[in-house]
């Protein structure tokens, strides 16, 4: 059944260019998400001077999470806001997208789910940045239960939450390796350099089964590769990706200040291509349009 699923979805994709050279990044934030301070315009100026060509901002969605203050996002003024550049900026394509936090209460949920039935988006991102409402960037998840035990249960608790979000919402998995992210800037001379395959494989199984059977696909987040000790990581997940049937990822660099738009893009296309993916994703209107690796 899975494989008749995938045939059927393949033979509807629309490969928009078979020799690569598009640059991209698909994973980004502005002064409309609750996290960050950085404008718009200085990021559309950043990618247009690195030379890329499309960009979609994804700025958070993350409601009822008190670790932000509770600073919710205005949604109308930031599509608003970002149409205004889209006009403005014709020399790259902008488009206009949002990370939706899925890991959070059944009531904020709902709400989350509402706010994107009821606006024009381009992409949408799935992501988990809390546990039980616990900011993943708190340092008691690594005290009490280790690394590679949080890693199971960062995997489990976003399947679970993707279990319960509406397919129709959302269109890629933000950085299944988050929490390297955090314990690395946590935890002083933290000893893992990467979040391994290895450290949750039949969860992270249980994960890439799901999204593939359900149209939806992993991204390439580059931003962990940018900590003090961070290098572009082996990434056996995306490989077991490969070997599930995964075809295709977005990539982003989770920039939230202009210095990092777009970084390692290129290294990330080349860690997708030897892990077996065929396809780069870019969306319009929720539609997926395939660029071949």
């Amino acid at each position: 059944m899975l494989y008749l699923y995938i045939v059927v979805l393949f033979c509807s994709w629309h490969v928009i260019k078979e020799d690569f050279m598009y640059y991209v990044d698909y994973h980004m934030h502005s002064s409309h998400s609750p996290d960050c301070s950085e404008s718009p315009e200085n990021q559309i100026l950043a990618a247009i001077s690195k030379g890329i060509d499309e960009i979609c901002f994804t700025d958070h969605i993350e409601l009822g999470f008190s670790d932000w203050n509770y600073r919710e996002m205005d949604i109308d003024r930031y599509i608003h806001d970002i149409r205004a550049f889209q006009e403005k900026y014709k020399q790259i394509k902008i488009k206009i997208g949002a990370e939706i936090g899925v890991s959070c209460s059944d009531r904020d949920l709902d709400r989350t789910i509402e706010a994107v039935n009821s606006h024009s988006f381009d992409f949408v991102i799935a992501s988990a940045h809390r546990i039980k409402n616990i900011n993943v960037f708190n340092p008691s998840f690594y005290e009490d239960d280790g690394f590679q035990d949080f890693c199971k249960k960062y995997i489990v608790v976003l399947l679970q939450s993707l279990e319960k979000t509406s397919d129709l919402v959302y269109n890629s998995i933000g950085h299944i390796d988050l929490p390297i992210k955090p314990a690395c800037r946590i935890i002083p001379d933290f000893p893992y350099k990467e979040f391994k395959y290895e450290y949750a494989a039949s969860e992270i199984d249980e994960l890439l089964k799901y999204i593939i059977s359900h149209g939806k696909c992993p991204e390439i987040n580059t931003a962990s590769w940018m900590l003090p000790n961070g290098a572009v990581p082996e990434c056996k997940w995306l490989k077991r990706y490969a070997e599930l049937g995964g075809q295709y990822v977005t990539i982003g660099s989770d920039a939230h200040i202009k210095q990092t738009v777009g970084n390692n893009f290129d290294k990330a296309v080349d860690l997708a291509r030897s892990s077996g993916i065929k396809y780069l994703a870019v969306y319009n209107k929720m539609e997926p349009e395939f660029i071949s690796l």
